[in-house]
């Protein structure tokens, strides 16, 4: 066996049963370790949760899909090989708004549910690991058996089908399984929890400083997301990534979990930084995000006005490429002008400065306040050579060509 097979074979089998073991089991401890009083749990409740935890899941869950089957305006994304154009509901700025604005009023009304959720954490992270691995397996049938599209992946074996999906756009009742978990599911959790943390963090100890300011710049990129969702939709996740563990565990236990775990250990552990320095950090938080929204609204723009404008200028630079669907060509453009025409992903750079500024505020309570701007540093630098492996298949020369005109992956002269 060679190298080439080697790695193949422990691409596709061993380590997606060890990210498979190891994840779940991760972030429960994770919740645990972070927790502001010791968790007594049963072996019961360690895999399943308790019925406050199924309760709150199952609400969540029926929220987000009602919000997905009411009437609303739709708007489309890119069309796959198999000539598939999925669809998704433009409604997620009154999904947030609406959700929230109750949330706080109902927390108002009876004060109990903020700390009824946060001394609930672990159960409930027990919960939505089995409801992630449960989502798979009906995703995976429903793949092999009832596909939405008929687009196949790569022949690889139950183990990463399991992991990695074998469908890009499923639909169950006709809603879109990524809009669901991703941005009806995973973000509103993390919208939600961060309000109870607080909620719970000032019943303790009083207004804080530090865990105000990351609650409200998570609150800014939340609100940022859905008021840009359309974006996500072109980004090359919901493109090329099939919907399987690592993307479904991802949007249901990952996000809300290991996302919001900054403010989660504010809880037990408040930070110190003054009013000043909050304020001044404030600004910073606010001009990443909206650096990073500006990056993908650039290519939204030129992308609608079929590569006559841009954010900067109405006259665009960009290279034609062509890819099949269908087994029939069909033309796009490579935008090289503004953000695009400085770095291939410029920003991801944005959105780790963004991440890096709300945790800040735990900066005196080790590495694990950190841990999420590490982790993305890691996650973007990997996703931006697998980006370019899978554009290189779809696009081929002109791929080549585009990146001898934008060099760098990331960071300007550097990398």
């Amino acid at each position: 066996m060679n190298y080439t097979t080697l790695w193949t074979h422990l691409r596709i089998t061993l380590i997606p049963v060890i990210l498979m073991i190891l994840c779940p089991i991760s972030i429960h401890l994770l919740v645990k370790f972070g927790h502001m009083h010791h968790v007594n749990m049963t072996w019961t409740e360690i895999i399943f949760g308790n019925v406050t935890s199924w309760t709150i899941v199952i609400i969540m869950i029926l929220w987000a899909f009602l919000s997905l089957i009411v009437p609303a305006k739709q708007y489309y994304g890119a069309t796959t090989k198999s000539g598939f154009t999925p669809y998704y509901h433009d409604n997620g700025v009154l999904y947030h708004v609406t959700t929230s604005l109750l949330f706080i009023v109902t927390c108002y009304m009876f004060p109990s549910i903020p700390p009824t959720i946060y001394f609930n954490i672990p159960h409930l992270f027990s919960t939505l690991n089995i409801v992630a691995l449960m989502f798979c397996t009906v995703l995976w049938v429903k793949g092999k058996y009832f596909p939405t599209e008929k687009e196949e992946p790569e022949k690889t074996g139950l183990i990463f089908e399991f992991y990695s999906g074998v469908e890009l756009h499923p639909r169950i009742f006709d809603v879109d399984v990524k809009q669901f978990m991703n941005c009806r599911f995973g973000m509103m959790a993390w919208q939600l929890l961060i309000i109870s943390y607080w909620a719970v963090s000032y019943e303790t100890y009083g207004f804080n400083w530090g865990i105000t300011l990351t609650v409200t710049l998570q609150t800014y990129y939340i609100t940022r997301f859905y008021y840009i969702e359309s974006t996500y939709f072109s980004s090359l996740d919901v493109i090329l990534d099939y919907e399987g563990f690592y993307m479904c565990w991802g949007c249901l236990v990952f996000m809300p979990g290991f996302f919001v775990y900054s403010v989660y250990s504010f809880v037990a552990n408040p930070p110190i930084i003054s009013q000043f320095t909050a304020l001044l950090l404030l600004p910073f938080g606010i001009i990443f995000m909206t650096l990073t929204a500006l990056v993908d609204v650039e290519k939204d723009i030129f992308k609608k006005s079929n590569g006559k404008r841009a954010l900067w200028t109405n006259n665009p630079k960009f290279i034609r490429a062509e890819y099949e669907i269908n087994g029939k060509k069909v033309t796009t453009r490579l935008l090289i002008s503004g953000f695009w025409g400085v770095c291939r992903h410029l920003n991801y750079v944005f959105e780790i400065a963004s991440y890096v500024v709300w945790s800040i505020p735990g900066y005196n309570l080790g590495i694990l306040p950190l841990a999420c701007p590490i982790f993305l540093i890691i996650l973007t630098t990997h996703r931006t050579f697998r980006d370019d492996d899978k554009c290189l298949k779809k696009y081929g020369v002109a791929w080549e060509q585009y990146c001898k005109i934008v060099k760098y992956k990331m960071i300007p002269f550097i990398f």
